[in-house]
């Protein structure tokens, strides 16, 4: 089952963050909703989450970082070579 960890957000709010493992498990059942967000001067990933709020789950490395991209094309490659994501949309600021 996915567990959700919360970590503070950039501005002091609480994110919500899978890690790389239950990233990939959520992919393989779920193609839909995964998307490039911007995060400060970077980039982020994640999978949007629609029910009585719009959630983004940030994808996580082992230490708890939520993971960071300079480009756009970086991180939907990442998306698609990690997770299998070949449909990504981009979430402006």
């Amino acid at each position: 089952m996915m567990t959700l960890d919360k970590h503070p957000g950039d501005q002091g709010r609480p994110r919500e963050t899978l890690s790389l493992r239950e990233a990939r498990n959520l992919a393989a059942k779920d193609k839909a909703n995964w998307c490039i967000v911007t995060l400060g001067f970077d980039l982020a990933v994640g999978k949007m989450i629609l029910d009585q709020d719009v959630r983004l789950l940030s994808i996580r490395d082992d230490a708890g970082t939520v993971l960071r991209f300079p480009a756009i094309q970086e991180a939907r490659q990442f998306l698609r070579d990690e997770l299998g994501i070949s449909r990504t949309m981009v979430v402006p600021d």
